[in-house]
């Protein structure tokens, strides 16, 4: 990346703004995460008189900038929620929602390890049908993960529905046969 970002800085320098927009964009095809560039490249194609693109891009810097700002706020959350979790259940409940509830529609794979500790706050308060209508979600996500299955068993068997348990573990085994050995 450096060799472009000095390519860049120079045309801008030398006021060439066709290279230097080019190598911008270059550097956004590499980096497409960098904001500050997408606001560069946007105040360009403003010079250049292309208002359509450079609105593009400066929304695209702007919905960049909110993807990052609830990322790091469900990453925060979250781990208050597990500073809560040993000693006050309800309160890691509650954060591990407000976590999830940050990232709205954009759950993802990363997310499974938040479900899971939902649900083990909830089973710690005995609340064992929440925890698993959480893991059920997490499901969606994530249909193979052996880990939630795992969790839904443990929170049927506390529910002392073993039918169910038992039928959760059978998946674990089917997911991963050496799942037992691993703890």
């Amino acid at each position: 990346l450096e060799p472009l970002k000095k390519l860049a800085q120079l045309y801008m320098e030398e006021d060439n703004l066709g290279e230097h927009l080019r190598y911008l964009e270059k550097l956004d095809g590499l980096s497409p995460l960098n904001i500050e560039r997408k606001v560069d490249i946007g105040g360009v194609h403003l010079d250049l008189g292309n208002e359509e693109k450079a609105d593009n891009m400066f929304s695209s810097a702007l919905n960049q900038a909110k993807k990052q700002a609830d990322t790091y706020m469900e990453t925060i959350t979250r781990h208050i929620g597990d500073k809560y979790a040993k000693k006050h259940p309800q309160k890691a409940e509650e954060y591990y929602r407000k976590a999830l509830e940050a990232k709205g529609k954009r759950l993802g794979l990363e997310d499974i390890k938040t479900f899971n500790m939902l649900g083990l706050a909830l089973r710690k308060q005995g609340k064992w049908l929440e925890a698993i209508d959480e893991y059920k979600k997490a499901k969606q996500i994530s249909p193979n993960d052996e880990n939630i299955y795992y969790n839904m068993a443990m929170a049927f068997a506390e529910g002392k529905d073993f039918e169910k348990a038992y039928k959760n573990l059978l998946l674990v085994l089917k997911i991963n046969p050496d799942f037992y050995a691993q703890d």
